[in-house]
Parts: structure tokens; C-alpha cells; sequence
């Protein structure tokens, strides 16, 4: 049987995530197991190849996504096959294959206005309510993008599976006396870290605000590290550089995203605590990753976050800039407090792994090869 995957996002800081973990498992069960299915790849044959080699087919396919562009291009390189997996929702409107599609969240329709633009909204909203018409399986990553997805949609719950993403084993608690990041960073002093990107939902501008204050109340000196695509971070589009001038903050890093995950490891590691202040949540990744390493976590109280992180975070107010400050402080200075969100992180994580989350996708996706 032959599976067609749409991979021109397997470069991406979430879904690439997801993508390139999940097709890791498959690529090496089909190989292992010699079944009877066929693996081939939509997308930047150089990009895929970096991850994966050779030792898979991939079809040039570089339309950009959320295009017109993308309608057109997919069902044309699309091959003849027994299953379409779109590991998003911009599935291709006009194909009449079999179709299983993964939705992680619905951010652009219940926070529209973190995506300016009516014709976005509209594009939006139709791609996904065609997208779960067609769909012979939806795969979500949280009860909570469930949830949204009944909220905003007619949905047959029937073909909904919930299968949580996992956390790759490559991030854990044995620390490394490698500490070239920070210095390659100038990062000299203890730091609080997030990771993630600049997209408004992740309340970046609150975050920082909540850094002024905390300067304020800290009696020691504490760097904040940001990591995440450079691009934007410090942007005249965000505004972000004023409001770093405006609370006198001179001691914030940016790091690009793009470093090898052993390097994200010793930054998650050696930071005092992680912080992640989303207002908007389909899973949420990074501070299950933090625990891993044996970094106690501050999270938003909305959305996924608390379904995802159980009793193994601080919770606080993601719109009240005193609260995101107040926590971050308590997990800074309470000794008790830290070491109990680092015991429970540790085996909060146990709970993911991206072994789990592949086999049970890959397990429906055999139902519906068999229907």
C-alpha cells in the first residue's frame, strides 16, 4: 500500500517537530518489518534528505503554504496512492483520494485577532471545514484542539482521535560539562529561558513587561534568553524593541532556533527555570522538553497547557503581567517549590514519548488503509 505525506513543513519549529519524529518511526518500522506499504514525501527533496537520507522517495513539491498556489500544485504531484496524510490542515480541496489529516489547533479561527486580515479568516475557516468534511480520519493532539473543533465545527467525533505528541529522548536530566552555548551566547549569569516564536499568541510583549518588573524585585542579576527564529524577534513589526527600551532592559539574549537539540538541551538544563506565557495552545511542546531536562516550568493556566503539563508546572495569569512576574519569582526563590516542579516534571515527561505518539498514528492510519 502506498502513503503519501505532505512533509514541506518538516523544517518548521512545531509541526516539523511532529513531523520529522513521526516519519523517523514509520520510515524505520516499514523498513524493519518489511510490510507492504510504500513511503513517499511531498516537499524539498534537500531539506528531507538532510533528515532522512536517501533511503526514501520524495516529490519536489515547494508551493508555499496557505496559498492558491497550493491547491494547484498538490493534487498535481500528488501520486496515485491508497492514502494522502496532511499533517495540517491545508489539504488539497480539489483531491478525491482518501484523505487522514492531523489538525493541531484551530488558533487562527478562535484568535482572530492575532491574525489580522478578513480574507485570511475566511480562507481560514473554509480550508478547515472542507479539510474535516473530507477527511476519512482526524488525528489532534489535545482533548482541548477537540474541543475547539466542536466548538467551531460540525464534527463527527466518530473519526476524531486524540493522540498526544511525544517528547524526543534526546532531552534529559544527565548534564553535560559542555557549556559552549552559553558561552558562544556571552551568557554569564543566571537565566530564565523560553523557547518558541514571536507569533502574538505566545504574549511576548507581557512576558517582557513582566521582566521589567522582576528586575526590579530580584536581588540578584539574571539574564533572559529567548530562543527561537531571529527573524521578528526584535522587530519594528512587533514593537518589541521600544518596550525592551521602555522597562531598561539590557540583559535579554536572542538565540536562533536553529542549533541541534543537544545544544537546546544544556540551554534548557542550565536555566533557572522556563517560562511560557502562551495564550494559545493546541499541545505545547517546550515545557515538557524543559522537564526533561530537569528544569522546573512557569506556564499559561489556558488552553492545552494544564491538560498537557498536569501538577508539574506553576501555573499563572497569562493577561495579567504581575502574575506571569510573581510566579517566575516563586519558582526563583522558593528552593521547596523548585525542586518539587523538577521532581514532578521528571516523571510528568515519562508520560510522552514520540515512539507512543507514532505507533498509535500509524495505527490508525492501518484502520483506514483497511477500510
Amino acid at each position: 500500500m502506498k502513503i503519501v505525506v505532505d512533509a514541506r513543513m518538516i523544517d518548521s519549529s512545531g509541526i516539523g517537530v511532529y513531523i520529522r519524529n513521526i516519519l523517523q518511526f514509520m520510515i524505520d518500522k516499514f523498513m524493519a518489518d518489511d510490510l507492504q506499504y510504500k513511503l513517499i514525501l511531498l516537499g524539498n527533496k534537500r531539506k528531507i534528505q538532510e533528515y532522512f537520507g536517501d533511503k526514501i522517495d520524495v516529490i519536489e513539491c515547494n508551493s508555499k503554504i496557505y496559498s492558491i498556489r497550493e491547491q494547484i500544485e498538490l493534487p498535481l504531484k500528488i501520486p496515485n496512492c491508497d492514502l494522502f496524510w496532511s499533517p495540517h490542515y491545508n489539504i488539497p480541496i480539489f483531491y478525491r483520494g482518501k484523505i487522514a489529516l492531523t489538525i493541531h489547533d484551530i488558533c487562527h479561527i478562535a484568535k482572530p485577532e492575532f491574525f489580522p486580515g478578513f480574507l485570511k479568516q475566511i480562507y481560514a475557516k473554509s480550508i478547515i471545514k472542507m479539510a474535516i468534511k473530507k477527511a476519512k480520519v482526524i488525528l489532534t493532539p489535545s482533548e482541548f484542539t477537540l474541543s475547539e473543533l466542536q466548538k467551531y465545527f460540525k464534527i463527527d467525533e466518530k473519526k476524531v482521535n486524540v493522540i498526544k505528541n511525544g517528547v524526543s529522548n534526546k532531552y534529559d536530566n544527565k548534564r553535560s560539562n559542555d557549556k559552549s552555548i552559553l558561552e558562544k551566547n556571552n551568557i554569564n549569569n543566571p537565566y530564565i529561558l523560553y523557547v518558541g516564536n514571536i507569533k502574538p499568541h505566545k504574549n511576548i510583549e507581557r512576558l517582557i513587561k513582566s521582566y521589567g518588573i522582576l528586575n526590579k524585585k530580584l536581588l540578584i542579576k539574571v539574564d533572559y534568553v529567548f530562543v527561537g527564529r531571529k527573524e521578528g524577534f526584535i522587530s519594528k513589526v512587533y514593537g518589541l524593541e521600544q518596550i525592551i527600551r521602555e522597562q531598561g532592559l539590557n540583559n535579554i539574549y536572542f538565540i536562533d532556533r536553529e542549533m541541534k537539540e543537544d545544544d537546546l538541551k544544556i540551554l534548557y538544563q542550565n536555566a533557572s527555570c522556563f517560562v511560557f506565557p502562551s495564550l494559545y495552545e493546541g499541545f505545547g511542546l517546550p515545557p515538557l522538553e524543559a522537564m526533561a531536562c530537569g528544569c522546573p516550568t512557569v506556564v499559561s493556566k489556558v488552553a492545552s497547557l494544564p491538560e498537557v503539563c498536569g501538577d508539574a508546572s506553576y501555573y499563572v495569569d497569562p493577561y495579567d503581567i504581575e502574575s506571569i512576574a510573581d510566579g517566575i519569582y516563586k519558582v526563583l526563590t522558593d528552593e521547596n517549590l523548585r525542586n518539587s516542579l523538577i521532581k514532578k516534571g521528571l516523571e510528568r515527561v515519562k508520560l510522552f514519548s514520540w515512539e507512543k505518539t507514532a505507533k498509535e498514528t500509524l495505527k490508525v492510519i492501518e484502520e483506514v488503509l483497511k477500510r
